[in-house]
C-alpha cells in the first residue's frame, strides 16, 4: 500500500478585478491505519474554538458550530468580512499624518456570485466589483479627498518653486477572459486631475490646467505553480490641456508598457518568500504621466518611497519580501527593493533606487487586528524619512 505523505497545489484566485497564485501544501506525518482515536479527536476539534475549513471544487467554505457540538457551514460561507478601521498614514509628501477611519468591506459573494470590495477611510477612498466567471466584467473607483505634494527632484536637489497639490479621482470599467493559464483583459476609465498651489510654489509658475484623462489598457497574465508573469499597455489623453509650469511643452497623450513577474515559494510551514521583478517604459510622458513610485500603497509596488518624489520615464525594478510567524498571533514581514530608473530630462540620466519596510501583524482583544508598517528610503533623492502607516481593524456584524 502507498500512502502520500506530502501533497502541493496552486491555485489562481480571482478577487476583486484582479488575482493572485495560492500555493497549498499539506504534509501527513505519523500515519496511523484504523486509528481508533480518530473519531474522538474528530469531536473534539469540532467543539474547539480553531477555525474549521472544509474544501469543495472551486471553493472553500468555513464551518462554524452548530450548538449541539458538531459544526455546519456557514450562513455566509465565510465569504463576507467586514471592518471598523482607524488609524494614519505619514510620508513627507503630507503636510500633516492623513487619518484613516472608517470601514472596510470584503464580500466574496455579494448578490450570489458577485464580489464587492469597500474601503472608506475618509481621506482616500476605493470601491472595487467584479463577477468572476469565464468572462469576468469588472469596475474599480478611487477618491482621494486630500491633496498629495508632488515634487520635482533632479538629481538630489529638488527645484524650488515648482511643488504642487495634487488630487487624483479615478474611474475604471473592464473585462477578462480567462484561458487555460492565460488570462486577457481590456480597460476604459478615466482620471479627473486637479491642481493647486502650495506654500512653496513659485508665483511665476503656471498651474497645469484641471482636466480629464480618459485612458485605455490591455493585459495578458500567465501563471503556471507559483509563478505569476504578465505584461500591459496604457494609453492616456487628457482632453483639455496647456503650457504650464515655466513653459514646459504641452504632452496631452502618452502611452505606458510594463512587463512582470512575481514567485512565491513556501520553504517552511507559515513562511512565505516573494519574489519579483518589473521593467517599465513609457512615450510622451510628463511630469504627471510618469511611473510614480512609493506612497501610500506604495507605487508600484515599491516601499520605502515618499509619494510624489520618485518619477521616471523607464525602470527596472526587483523586489523580495519574506513573512514569518514570530510568536502565536503575530506575523513579520520584511521587504526590500532596488532598482534602476530614467528621466528625459535635460542634465539628468539614469540613476540607482533603493528602500526597505517592515510590516508587523498582531492580533489583538475582541478580534481586533492592529498592522503596523516602516519604510525607509536607502537610495533615493532628498532626504531619508520614514513612511509609517498604522491601522487598527476591529470586525463588525
Amino acid at each position: 500500500m502507498w500512502l502520500p505523505w506530502k501533497v502541493e497545489g496552486d491555485d489562481v484566485v480571482a478577487s476583486f478585478g484582479s488575482i493572485s497564485t495560492v500555493h497549498r501544501e499539506l504534509t501527513l506525518e505519523n500515519l496511523e491505519l484504523n486509528d481508533s482515536e480518530v473519531a474522538r479527536g474528530r469531536a473534539e476539534a469540532f467543539r474547539g474554538p480553531r477555525p474549521m475549513l472544509r474544501e469543495r471544487r472551486g471553493e472553500v467554505v468555513f464551518l462554524e458550530p452548530d450548538g449541539a457540538g458538531g459544526r455546519r457551514e456557514a450562513s455566509s460561507g465565510g465569504k463576507r468580512q467586514s471592518f471598523l478601521l482607524g488609524g494614519a498614514f505619514w510620508d513627507s509628501s503630507l503636510s500633516f499624518p492623513l487619518p484613516l477611519l472608517g470601514y472596510q468591506l470584503l464580500d466574496f459573494s455579494w448578490r450570489g456570485d458577485q464580489q464587492l470590495r469597500l474601503f472608506l477611510a475618509g481621506a482616500v477612498n476605493d470601491v472595487a466589483w467584479s463577477r468572476p466567471g469565464t468572462w469576468e466584467p469588472r469596475a474599480q473607483a478611487f477618491l482621494q479627498l486630500v491633496p498629495f505634494t508632488e515634487s520635482l527632484w533632479r538629481g538630489e536637489h529638488e527645484v524650488k518653486g515648482e511643488a504642487l497639490y495634487l488630487w487624483r479621482q479615478k474611474l475604471r470599467v473592464g473585462l477578462a477572459r480567462q484561458l487555460g493559464g492565460f488570462r486577457l483583459g481590456a480597460e476604459v476609465g478615466a482620471d479627473v486631475l486637479h491642481f493647486s498651489r502650495t506654500q512653496e510654489t513659485d508665483p511665476a509658475f503656471r498651474l497645469p490646467k484641471n482636466t480629464v484623462e480618459t485612458v485605455a489598457e490591455l493585459q495578458a497574465l500567465w501563471q503556471r505553480g507559483t509563478l505569476l508573469a504578465g505584461a500591459q499597455w496604457e494609453r492616456g489623453e487628457r482632453l483639455s490641456w496647456r503650457r504650464w509650469g515655466f513653459g514646459e511643452r504641452v504632452e496631452p497623450s502618452f502611452s505606458r508598457t510594463t512587463v512582470f513577474a512575481r514567485y512565491q515559494r513556501t520553504p517552511w510551514p507559515l513562511v512565505r518568500f516573494s519574489l519579483g521583478f518589473d521593467v517599465a517604459t513609457s512615450q510622451n510622458a510628463d511630469r504627471f504621466s510618469r511611473f510614480s513610485l512609493g506612497g501610500l500603497g506604495g507605487g508600484a509596488g515599491f516601499v520605502g518611497l515618499p509619494g510624489g518624489r520618485v518619477h521616471a520615464d523607464g525602470l527596472a525594478v526587483l523586489r523580495a519580501s519574506l513573512a514569518l510567524p514570530l510568536a502565536a498571533g503575530q506575523r513579520l514581514e520584511v521587504t526590500a527593493n532596488a532598482g534602476w530608473l530614467r528621466v528625459r530630462q535635460e542634465g539628468q540620466r539614469a540613476a540607482p533606487v533603493s528602500g526597505v519596510g517592515v510590516t508587523l501583524t498582531r492580533r489583538g482583544p475582541w478580534g481586533t487586528v492592529l498592522e503596523a508598517s516602516l519604510g525607509l528610503p536607502m537610495v533615493a533623492p532628498g532626504p531619508n524619512r520614514p513612511v509609517v502607516q498604522v491601522v487598527l481593524l476591529r470586525p463588525w456584524r
